[in-house]
């Protein structure tokens, strides 16, 4: 054997072990537990719920603690079988970012009441009180509360990541860290009214590796936003970014998600839709472009599946297998919550982990429990009572 061919032999050797020793997750093996069945509704407005649900490690401890709503869950150090200690950071306020704004060891919050926008700094990291700073007092109050469509990302590049709200009649609002964390922060618009009240998601459409954005749009004058579009950021810090359409979905879309599905360097966008004043149809899309060229390029419509109306939406790899999948939660009708699996091609195949509980801006993402998988956390809106928790056993 010549030198040439025995290193060919050894490459491909190992590239069959690596494959071989790579261990995918089961998609199928879940823990339900219930953080609270007791949650209030709205302060403001009874018979709303509340739009924030991110993961925090707020006491430093290792375990990710929950925020939801005005609610901060303190996560019983990884123990399922332990309560969960709920601490009502602000009445009346919706909490959405935990985000380290100053630098020390204390956790950071963001959160909105109807028209302002507050930081809240833990005291101590025990996490039972809070300092409230307010850092804006931008017209943001949907549902006289605070905002249906948010996001958090490094739009700007470089330093700390930046947040981003969206509310009628289309407007997307970015904030930015100042040096001076305790003033109102600058606010760049990024659209006066060219988008949606509803959802937002950031990722790199056009390959210039800054984030673009991802929402919606009215579509043909009609009332509900129908169209699927995204902002091209310029580059230079500057709002009105410019618009391009994608396509149009046939409800209300509501939830977006850009991801390399199928494994081809350039991105695909998922949108949701949800479905009013019926539950019932709506759809769950993949939108393909068929050039590089994002910008001037058409955009592929692929229905995934019709269903209730689906508020959640969230992307990550939930098995290992190197590629991304997504999971969804449906807010009206059977209520299911489900997993796409990718086979790396886009092809997608759906596990149901659970029916009969509501997700309305859940479906969130994080390792609870410390052991190596992604569990899932979610709530909803007309059944905002309930934090619903499922423990990923597929590795424990």
């Amino acid at each position: 054997m010549n030198r040439l061919t025995f290193i060919i032999a050894s490459l491909c050797f190992l590239f069959s072990l690596n494959n071989c020793t790579r261990k995918t997750l089961s998609l199928d093996r879940w823990q339900y537990v219930c953080i609270d069945s007791l949650r209030p509704g709205n302060d403001i407005v009874p018979q709303y719920a509340w739009f924030g649900m991110e993961f925090a490690d707020g006491n430093a401890d290792g375990f990710l603690d929950i925020l939801a709503g005005k609610n901060f869950y303190l996560n019983p150090e990884g123990d399922m079988s332990k309560p969960w200690k709920n601490i009502i950071v602000k009445d009346s306020t919706d909490l959405f970012f935990n985000m380290n704004v100053d630098d020390d060891e204390f956790a950071d919050i963001i959160g909105l009441r109807c028209n302002g926008q507050y930081w809240f700094e833990a005291n101590d990291k025990s996490c039972n009180s809070w300092k409230e700073i307010k850092i804006g007092n931008e017209p943001i109050c949907s549902h006289k509360t605070s905002s249906m469509g948010f996001c958090k990302a490094d739009v700007f590049k470089g330093g700390k990541p930046e947040i981003l709200f969206t509310d009628k009649p289309g407007k997307i609002w970015c904030f930015e860290v100042p040096e001076n964390s305790e003033t109102f922060w600058k606010v760049t618009i990024i659209s006066e009214d060219g988008g949606t009240d509803k959802f937002i998601s950031a990722g790199d459409i056009d390959g210039d590796s800054d984030l673009d954005l991802v929402t919606a749009y009215q579509y043909e004058d009609e009332k509900f936003h129908r169209g699927i579009c995204w902002f091209e950021n310029p580059g230079d810090k500057q709002g009105n970014w410019e618009r391009h359409p994608i396509g149009h979905v046939e409800g209300y879309a509501d939830h977006f998600a850009i991801a390399d599905f199928d494994s081809d360097g350039i991105p695909e966008v998922i949108a949701t839709e949800g479905a009013y004043p019926d539950p019932y149809p709506a759809g769950i899309y993949l939108f393909k472009s068929t050039s590089k060229d994002q910008i001037y390029c058409l955009w592929e419509k692929h229905l995934i599946k019709t269903q209730y109306g689906t508020n959640s939406l969230e992307v990550a790899d939930m098995d290992s297998d190197g590629d991304l999948d997504f999971v969804t939660g449906e807010h009206k009708g059977s209520c299911k919550l489900q997993i796409w699996e990718n086979d790396g091609l886009a092809n997608l195949k759906e596990h149901v982990i659970d029916s009969l509980k509501e997700s309305h801006n859940g479906t969130k993402l994080g390792d609870v429990d410390g052991d190596g998988d992604l569990d899932i956390v979610t709530s909803g809106w007309f059944d905002h009572e309930h934090i619903h928790l499922w423990i990923n056993q597929s590795i424990n």
